[in-house]
């Protein structure tokens, strides 16, 4: 059983969001508590230098930690739940709250979280199908609009699941994207990220980036197995375009229709 998600921001300690699951599940104000003890618990084991944390269990509940930039998610659960299928939906939860504003400038409102709150029981509970699904929907809708984007791959369990090209893009490119090449770029890219974990002891890499000149291509992991190809014109910054266009991509409008 799942009885709760709760979001803070673990660098000031404000909990953003106690959304429950069910009806066992605890209130907004023990939700702020419980934010408190998740960070105590991971701050203090960080002191330790035991490393990072996804999870620890209670006599009777399981608590899952996803963290991303300054946001933590925690999810309180049974200790029989399975944490492979649900970690990458509160990292994802966690990436869509550290992206939603600009944590430096950010005054402490709270509606800002909203249309995000509103969608978390749903990211929850969506099955891998419905998330690509939606996923597909979402960005199909900037395809033809952002002038960047040549075109993009869905893919789930390195199979390609789903693609969709921009119709001003000329043959050569087209033909291209759709050769083995990509085959080429994701033992490229895999070397690439193994190489930066082992040098920089990180645990994932949910984002890559390639040049290859006339055009560049990003690689983000989103959901556990699933991923998005985008590729780009060669002369995307991805430094100072990437955020921006990230936010073009509303992923929560699929979310909403589902619902």
């Amino acid at each position: 059983m799942l009885y709760n998600v709760i979001v803070l921001n673990h660098v000031s300690g404000v909990t953003l969001a106690t959304i429950r699951l069910s009806d066992e599940g605890i209130n907004e104000n023990d939700g702020i508590l419980m934010a408190g003890v998740v960070k105590a618990i991971r701050d203090f084991l960080q002191e330790l230098k035991i490393g990072k944390i996804h999870t620890f269990q209670t006599h009777e509940k399981k608590i899952l930690i996803a963290i991303d930039g300054v946001i933590l998610v925690a999810l309180v659960c049974d200790e029989s739940t399975n944490s492979e299928l649900y970690y990458p939906k509160i990292k994802y939860i966690a990436s869509l709250f550290n992206r939603s504003c600009d944590w430096d400038t950010w005054c402490g409102e709270l509606d800002i979280f909203d249309d995000i709150k509103n969608s978390i029981s749903t990211i929850i509970s969506l099955s891998d199908q419905e998330l690509i699904e939606y996923l597909q929907r979402s960005v199909d809708k900037i395809i033809n609009t952002y002038p960047g984007l040549y075109g993009f791959k869905i893919i789930y369990k390195s199979e390609t699941i789903a693609e969709k090209y921009n119709n001003n893009i000329d043959f050569e490119l087209k033909t291209f994207f759709e050769s083995d090449f990509f085959n080429v770029f994701e033992k490229k890219k895999n070397d690439i990220r193994g190489v930066i974990s082992e040098v920089m002891d990180l645990s994932t890499i949910d984002n890559s980036f390639i040049d290859y000149g006339r055009f560049s291509i990003l690689s983000s992991k989103i959901l556990g197995d699933s991923q998005i190809i985008f590729f780009l014109s060669g002369n995307l910054d991805p430094i100072l375009e990437f955020n921006k266009f990230i936010s073009d991509i509303n992923l929560l409008e699929g979310i909403n229709e589902i619902k």
